[in-house]
């Protein structure tokens, strides 16, 4: 890389505080979401651990706010207040939700073991033309298998032994409600 490249990279790069003008990007929304049900909770985070560097994040820009749309780890690590690195980025909206979507992908292929939630949610949400993108048609829990080089009997074993896909429901406010006049009486 030419000395004129990196300091043009470097110029690029600046350092904020987190604050109210950071946001999720409008079509990352559903995957940050999924990545935050389904795996932000299962995440060991490491507050005392000194970080010698600063994160860095590419962002968009619109209205003086800085949008994410990917690297969803780095960014459930940090709080209100904290220092992070930003590049601006000019990429259209289609590689915004590819990049989003593809980042919750590679979380889901790099887990270990196999996160059934996220694989649950992913299947369930993704969209049409973002499958398409990927996988070439219809997305299918065999394509991360393959990629994952798991064989299926060892897949089958492990959702079993997981206890399936059933997630905890809460009951309805109007349940609770029930509830407390049932105990009442």
């Amino acid at each position: 890389m030419t000395k004129t490249k990196k300091a043009k990279i470097r110029q690029s790069v600046k350092t904020i505080k987190i604050d109210d003008r950071f946001l999720v990007h409008k079509l990352a929304k559903v995957p940050y979401k999924i990545f935050c049900e389904s795996v932000h909770g299962n995440l060991v985070m490491a507050k005392n651990k000194v970080e010698p560097k600063i994160p860095l994040i590419e962002i968009t820009e619109y209205r003086n706010n800085y949008l994410f749309f990917d690297d969803f780890e780095t960014l459930s690590s940090i709080s209100y207040g904290d220092k992070l690195s930003i590049r601006r980025i000019d990429i259209s909206n289609a590689d915004i939700e590819r990049r989003a979507w593809e980042y919750l992908l590679n979380h889901l292929v790099m887990s270990e073991p196999l996160n059934f939630e996220l694989l649950h949610s992913f299947k369930n949400i993704i969209p049409k033309h973002i499958q398409e993108y990927f996988f070439g048609g219809s997305f299918t829990i065999q394509h991360i298998l393959d990629i994952r080089g798991m064989p299926r009997y060892k897949y089958d074993y492990r959702l079993q032994k997981h206890g399936g896909l059933n997630t905890h429901q809460l009951p309805s406010f109007s349940d609770l409600i029930q509830e407390v006049r049932n105990d009442l009486k």
